[in-house]
Parts: C-alpha cells; structure tokens; sequence
C-alpha cells in the first residue's frame, strides 16, 4: 500500500488497509450483485431510485449471508434458480391451460400473442392448423 503519511507505523496501515478492503468488496458486491452497474436509466430520478433498491437489496443480502452463512454470489446463484424453478412451473400452468381449453379468453386479433403461443407451444401449433384459439 502506499501513503504519504510517513508517521503511520505498519499497525496503522494495515487498519486503514482493512477497512479500505472491506469498503472495496461492499462496491464489488452491489455492483455485481445487486445489478448497481446494470441500470438501463437516463432520467437523474430513476438513477436515484435505481440506486436505493440497490443499496436495499444489498442489505438484504447482508442479511441472508448472516442468516445462512453463504456469500453473495451463492445466495444470488440460489435465488436465481429458485426465481427460474418458480416461473417454469407458472408455465407448466399456463401451458396446461391452453392444452386443456381454459385459457381461450385471449383476442384471436392481438399478433404478439399468437406470436408468443408458437414460440412457447410448437407442438401445438401444425402447418395445416390455423392458429385461432389453442
């Protein structure tokens, strides 16, 4: 490390040192963990709401990692295949809704969900078989 203070014995330094490390891994994790990089905002107001559900899902995530006592990148790979486990089975439904007839209340008219319905249930839709209702 290097300081101008030439009055700091290596006691001092390596306090400093420590408090910068930890300062340098909370950047890295809301950056990296709480999407802190990746905000897609241009308006100075949503980059400050941006910034506070970052903050406030970082401290969430402080609270896991002590809860469960796995870091930031564990807890966000376990959300993430929970968040994934949890919308495959919310298209199991929906595909079994449209197999079974329920789901027949969406416009004939409306393009992007005809769209949507070939690419989620190709086996559905045949060359000799009109889309209509599925």
């Amino acid at each position: 490390m290097v300081t101008n203070d030439l009055d700091s014995d290596a006691d001092r330094i390596y306090e400093v040192y420590q408090k910068r490390r930890r300062i340098e891994e909370y950047h890295k994790s809301i950056k990296q963990n709480a999407s802190l990089e990746k905000s897609p905002t241009k308006v100075v107001r949503a980059q400050k709401n941006h910034i506070f559900a970052s903050i406030v899902s970082f401290c969430k995530l402080e609270f896991l990692k002590i809860r469960t006592s796995l870091n930031h990148f564990a807890l966000k790979y376990k959300l993430i295949l929970i968040a994934n486990q949890m919308a495959f089975r919310e298209l199991k439904i929906l595909r079994e809704k449209a197999m079974s007839g329920r789901g027949r209340n969406i416009p004939r008219s409306d393009p992007y969900v005809q769209n949507y319905r070939i690419r989620l249930f190709p086996q559905i839709v045949t060359p000799n078989r009109s889309l209509g209702y599925l």
